[in-house]
């Protein structure tokens, strides 16, 4: 089973979609979207359903990236002169605990196996920051997932 995750802009309903972003089995976000997705009324199955973002929605996004980077960054700091081996294995670690205390994105339990790694963060913050952009320039954002 996979998670193939899509953000796409678009002016009106009508209007052809412009790809923002894609993710393969990024669960922290597909957790992080379906909290939206509930909270924004949403009652089907997450699964192949738009979400229309807001701009609060995607600071709120950057602020939870922004928040791990800080951590993740300080922690590399610690393991310049470890192995790419050691350090990717200890930052992946420490995302982990982050995850068990609030910090960033919060890991999604259950179907999808795997988890989300540093690399996720970063190309989330890209995404947030296109979005606004788009934003800025008149476009509706929206999230998708399909599993």
């Amino acid at each position: 089973m996979g998670l193939d995750q899509y953000a796409f802009a678009r002016k009106s309903d009508n209007d052809e979609k412009i790809n923002i972003a894609y993710w393969r089995k990024h669960t922290n976000l597909q957790k992080h979207m379906e909290s939206l997705y509930r909270a924004k009324g949403g009652a089907e199955e997450f699964n192949c359903v738009d979400v229309n973002l807001t701009e609060h929605d995607l600071k709120e996004i950057k602020r939870l990236c922004l928040d791990l980077k800080a951590l993740l960054d300080e922690a590399e700091k610690n393991f310049e002169n470890a192995s790419p081996e050691e350090k990717t294995k200890a930052l992946n670690e420490i995302q982990r605990h982050s995850e068990i205390n609030g910090i960033g994105l919060q890991k999604l339990r259950g179907v999808f196996r795997g988890h989300s790694d540093p690399q996720d963060n970063e190309d989330t913050l890209k995404f947030v920051d296109d979005a606004l952009y788009f934003m800025s320039e008149g476009y509706l954002i929206f999230y998708s997932s399909w599993w």
